[in-house]
């Protein structure tokens, strides 16, 4: 499975790792750090060189559920990893998790570290927040992969293709 998550990654970055770097770390090593962003105190890692990849968790899970791959995508990219509101070490004073106020921290969040464009991968809850970032902001979002998404069908939907 992994090798099948490397190739797919390598082919859907491919355009984005010609791109200039936009932050500069450590590229061996991920940091933690924290920030102050939409009035919570994110935990994050960062990681890397290259254009930026963020990477979101699922629901229940930390930034800690990349560090088998984070590795091998810090050779070209600068990898951001944030736990996401109530999760990992990251706050959440409001008690409210939701998908947009989610998007919106992590939003925030690559502002703060000065990241204009970037690209993504979400896994579970955090694939549903990328949906959501893109909708806030499509122009810094260049690419995305959603891994493993739930997604819930309204009764009154179609139970068809029209005709």
């Amino acid at each position: 499975m992994r090798s099948v998550i490397h190739f797919a990654l390598a082919s859907s970055f491919a355009v984005s790792a010609a791109a200039p770097a936009q932050t500069s770390t450590s590229a061996d090593t991920l940091h933690d750090a924290f920030a102050d962003v939409n009035g919570i105190h994110p935990h994050y890692r960062i990681g890397g060189r290259g254009p930026a990849l963020v990477l979101l968790h699922g629901l229940t899970h930390s930034a800690a559920w990349w560090d088998s791959l984070a590795p091998v995508l810090m050779t070209d990219h600068t990898v951001i990893a944030p736990d996401l509101r109530g999760h990992g070490r990251s706050n959440n004073p409001s008690g409210v998790f939701r998908h947009p106020l989610a998007a919106a921290d992590i939003l925030q969040l690559l502002t703060h570290l000065g990241i204009r464009d970037f690209s993504g991968i979400g896994h579970s809850s955090g694939a549903g927040i990328f949906l959501h970032m893109a909708a806030m902001e499509p122009d810094r979002v260049k690419a995305m992969m959603v891994i493993g998404l739930g997604h819930r069908i309204a009764s009154t939907a179609p139970t068809a293709p029209p005709a």
